[in-house]
Formats: C-alpha cells, sequence, structure tokens
C-alpha cells in the first residue's frame, strides 16, 4: 500500500470536508489517522496531535507542500522522538534524559522514575564510560529497551494502583476521540 498517497489523499478530504482551508499540521494529523486504520491500529487525528505533537509539529511546512513522503516522516518523527531532531542533545539521550515525560501524558500522576536515571548514571560511571564515546553509544543502544521496559512497567503499576477514572488500561488510548 502506498501510505504517502494515503496520507495526502486523506489530508486533502480533510481539508475540504472538514477543516475548511489548507493547513499542514491538521492535515498530517488526518493523513496519520488514515494509515493507523489502514494497518489495523485505527487513531483519530486527536491522538496524534495530543501524544506526538512536539515531534510532529515541526514537519506540518513540508506536509502541506506535499514533499514529505511517508518514509521519511517516519525517519524524521524517529529522530526527534529519540532528541536529534532539536539539535539540542540531551545528557544522556532519550530514553535516559526524561523517563517521566512520556508517562506524564496519561491520566495519573507521574510515577518517579528517577530510580532508573540514578542506576544509568551509576552503571556509566562503574564502566568508566563517558558521555559521547562509542562506549557510550553502544550502551546506550544496548540498553535503551531495558530502560523503556523499567519505565512502562512502573508507569503501569501506578496506572494501575491509581484505577484512573475507572477506565480500564486498555482504554486509555481511546480517550478523547
Amino acid at each position: 500500500m502506498d501510505y504517502t498517497k494515503l496520507m495526502y489523499d486523506a489530508a486533502n478530504q480533510a481539508y475540504a470536508e472538514v477543516v475548511g482551508e489548507r493547513h499542514g499540521y491538521t492535515g498530517l494529523t488526518y493523513g496519520l489517522a488514515a494509515v493507523s486504520e489502514a494497518v489495523g491500529q485505527p487513531r483519530a487525528p486527536k491522538y496524534f496531535s495530543h501524544y506526538h505533537h512536539d515531534p510532529l509539529a515541526g514537519l506540518g511546512g513540508a506536509f502541506e507542500r506535499e514533499s514529505l513522503s511517508f518514509t521519511e516522516l517516519m525517519r524524521q518523527w524517529d529522530a526527534m522522538w529519540f532528541g536529534h531532531g532539536t539539535g539540542r542533545m540531551r545528557p544522556l539521550s532519550y530514553p535516559f534524559d526524561d523517563v517521566g515525560r512520556f508517562a506524564r501524558v496519561g491520566y495519573y500522576g507521574s510515577p518517579d522514575l528517577d530510580w532508573i536515571v540514578r542506576e544509568v548514571a551509576r552503571e556509566l560511571k562503574a564502566k568508566k564510560i563517558r558521555r559521547g564515546s562509542l562506549k557510550y553509544n553502544t550502551f546506550v543502544s544496548t540498553n535503551a529497551h531495558k530502560v523503556v521496559d523499567a519505565a512502562t512497567t512502573t508507569a503501569m503499576t501506578k496506572a494501575e494502583e491509581a484505577s484512573i477514572m475507572n477506565y480500564p488500561l486498555r482504554d486509555l488510548d481511546r480517550i478523547g476521540e
């Protein structure tokens, strides 16, 4: 399936039927909603604007000019998600820098994830790994999944304990649609 064409067709339809004007960022959210529907993971345009505003907002202009392919969008989004698209590298690459940020998006308070940052710092010190070195890059890529898994488990546990607004966790991603 040609996801680039699908994105732009959905955006153009939204411009004509819903939005009433051409607006790249809004079109991008409608385009992504169409692609998510096509791959069997339906999400409303609001989902993308609410949960993924930061990485997508900078791509609205290119999308409006229809110069952004789906493949390039995914590459850019991936780079921005990991902190590289901003040009500001944090002391530790995502997900080690501000692991609590993604958990604050939900309908519950932020879990304390500072323990992950401390553990990573302790491990870097113990192995005498300096930031910016090849060993550091290897360490980050090797351990990223462990950090994400630990943060996700902690956040899910906190959410379950809080029994947020009596919504089952499986329905949290559908709130606001």
